[in-house]
């Protein structure tokens, strides 16, 4: 039975000038999954997102683990962008203005603020990420998932977003579950995805044993 690994990038740089980058715990988390995968699984190739956390943390993880693989960069995996999806729901409902605006200096603040967002983009056809709806989105994963569990052995790095996407799904659940797998997704948590003669389903998710002993670096954002 075809199993897919999905790896949540690193921590990002929440706060800092470019997010987009990892910060040192992100570093450090990288090389801990890597070497926690070292003797789990044997990969041909490592995909990755496009975005440039995702593929710091696929060099990192692959350098750690000592893997022999080659490096595929696949915008399906791409999070969505959650800076424009705050100002796309902060334009349409006024009541979110100000929780945006008093939201980005702070990590729970954006975070309540960016599940309103998330609620109201998937329930919707708006476009406020990247010129995509949430089903575009959704989609998007759902084919890079399809690729990736019809191709050689891989290991994926990704965002908390498309696996919430993908996950949500799997379960055959709705934008409520959606948003609350998002939230809870631990940077570098580990998920299964596995396709048999029933489909495709998902076996386990946000793994994170290998942060264990290691409580400064269980994170979320």
């Amino acid at each position: 039975m075809p199993a897919l690994l999905l790896v949540r990038h690193g921590q990002a740089s929440f706060g800092s000038a470019n997010y987009d980058v990892l910060s040192e715990n992100g570093h450090r988390q990288a090389a801990l999954v890597g070497a926690a995968l070292r003797d789990r699984v044997n990969p041909e190739v490592v995909v990755a997102g496009s975005l440039q956390r995702q593929q710091k943390t696929a060099a990192e993880l692959v350098s750690a683990a000592g893997f022999e693989v080659r490096s595929v960069r696949h915008g399906g995996w791409d999070e969505y962008d959650h800076a424009e999806l705050l100002r796309g729901a902060a334009g349409r409902f006024g009541a979110l203005k100000t929780g945006v605006a008093a939201a980005m200096g702070n990590s729970a603040g954006v975070q309540a603020a960016l599940d309103a967002a998330l609620r109201a983009w998937s329930t919707s056809d708006e476009r406020w990420s990247k010129g995509l709806s949430f089903k575009e989105f959704q989609q998007g994963a759902l084919d890079a998932l399809d690729e990736a569990l019809a191709g050689d052995p891989a290991l994926v790095v990704t965002s908390g977003g498309v696996i919430a996407a993908i996950a949500a799904h799997l379960l055959g659940a709705g934008p409520e579950t959606f948003v609350a797998l998002n939230r809870v997704s631990v940077n570098t948590g580990i998920t299964t995805v596995v396709r048999g003669r029933s489909g495709t389903s998902l076996l386990t998710f946000n793994e994170h044993a290998h942060l264990a002993g290691h409580p400064d670096l269980l994170t979320y954002r």
